[in-house]
């Protein structure tokens, strides 16, 4: 200790009191607590209650066998600090060393990025708070560090529900995956974390004059982003616009449309056209990695979309395993693609000035919603089990409303008069045929 006040540290407001205790009967373990206060007297006063605290646990649990955080005694290969089980938790995702029958179904790079994200976000709010993440372990991870975790994304980062769920999300489903993986019990505090309400989407599509504005704006001119940092970004691809009228033609994923390939178009004899799309999604919570247990959509191939393919080249490639969008990309395409189609997307849609937030998937909800106009039986193309998420996530309610504007409860006088008379016509032939009779 300098022998300075608390006052002139620049970091003042960070220091804590932190007490650990030996527990009795053990050799090395001890138990540590952050004490809620800056107060010495209240600090002292804490500290004690936390030492009998201990000592009664362990009077309680002197003859039980099952290990407890208390007295559990870590296997030397088991990772017992929280960064070194994230590093595991990633590359079991990604299905490093993990044996045939314990691999669940394929994660995508998406997935794992974004787990990864969550991890470093936590890790480095615990870091601001005053915790030494390099010494935190497992077990220590508690309950009031996801209380301030929850208060940083909800006021500081001010994330929607959406959002904040997928972050305690990836962090609940790695406190269920270690004690499983590791056999060590731990509590996990954030699935206790009250999930927020994402009920009541609104899905937005684009329409055809904002999609030709953003087709027109989607060039090397207007491709330098620089975010609030000052940081800048230039997120400008030749494939770009390709991106956007096959994800809007077709209703797939980004990574669906990436994969598609020229052999992949069916056609048949009468000239009739398709377009084989693997279901990505399915087949990675399917684990299905064999090519004929794997699910696949089919698209209709409108005249719009018989274009595109014509000039992404089809009378060149056809019948080969010829990427349609960017072929001369063959290595990493999901890593260096995916991302910058969903990024360059909203870059060049903020410059129309709309104030609406859309993103890429607004071109498949666009889709879908068009399509659920046309036919009653939607799923059978989309790939979804049943209509509700359809309605749900995809129907762009007021695209679906300004369709119905031909719509009339009551007919006009004109056409409820003409109704009549054919009524009438009808029943005075009938009457007619039965005098003839």
């Amino acid at each position: 200790m300098s022998g300075k006040s608390i006052q002139s540290c620049p970091n003042g407001e960070r220091h804590i009191f932190k007490v650990y205790i030996h527990v009795p009967g053990t050799r090395n373990t001890r138990r540590s607590k952050i004490l809620d206060t800056r107060d010495v007297q209240e600090a002292v006063k804490q500290a004690i209650e936390f030492s009998q605290e201990v000592k009664q646990e362990t009077r309680k649990n002197k003859n039980e066998k099952r290990v407890t955080s208390t007295n559990m005694e870590w296997d030397k290969n088991i990772p017992r600090l929280f960064i070194h089980a994230a590093a595991h938790y990633v590359s079991w995702l990604r299905g490093e060393n993990v044996p045939e029958h314990h691999a669940k179904h394929i994660r995508s790079i998406a997935h794992v990025k974004d787990v990864q994200r969550a991890i470093e976000m936590f890790t480095a709010c615990m870091q601001r708070n005053g915790f030494n993440m390099k010494e935190v372990t497992m077990e220590q991870i508690s309950d009031d560090m996801v209380r301030i975790f929850h208060a940083y994304l909800i006021k500081e980062k001010r994330y929607n529900n959406r959002t904040y769920n997928k972050y305690v999300g990836h962090l609940t489903s790695m406190f269920t995956w270690f004690p499983k993986e590791f056999s060590v019990p731990i509590n996990n505090y954030f699935e206790k974390a009250e999930r927020r309400d994402t009920h009541n989407s609104n899905p937005l599509s684009i329409t055809c004059e904002k999609f030709t504005e953003i087709l027109k704006v989607t060039n090397s001119k207007n491709g330098v982003k620089v975010y609030p940092n000052g940081e800048k970004r230039y997120l400008y691809r030749d494939y770009l616009i390709p991106a956007w009228r096959l994800g809007l033609e077709t209703g797939r994923r980004r990574e669906e449309i990436i994969s598609m390939k020229f052999n992949d178009i069916i056609e048949d004899k009468d000239e009739t056209k398709c377009l084989r799309v693997e279901d990505l999604k399915v087949n990675r919570i399917k684990n299905r990695s064999k090519e004929e247990d794997k699910n696949y959509n089919y698209v209709p191939i409108t005249a719009s979309l018989w274009d595109l393919l014509q000039e992404q080249g089809y009378e060149k490639y056809k019948g080969t395993d010829t990427y349609i969008l960017a072929p001369e990309i063959k290595n990493n395409r999901l890593r260096s693609m995916a991302d910058s189609i969903s990024k360059g997307f909203s870059h060049y849609y903020d410059q129309l000035g709309t104030g609406n937030k859309l993103t890429f998937k607004s071109l498949r909800k666009t889709y879908i919603t068009s399509l659920s106009l046309f036919m009653n039986n939607a799923k059978s193309i989309t790939g979804h089990s049943g209509d509700e998420v359809i309605n749900r996530h995809y129907i762009d309610k007021q695209a679906i409303a300004k369709a119905a504007q031909g719509f009339s409860v009551f007919r006009k006088e004109s056409e409820r008069n003409e109704m009549l008379s054919n009524i009438r016509n009808a029943k005075s032939e009938k009457k007619t045929e039965k005098e003839i009779e």
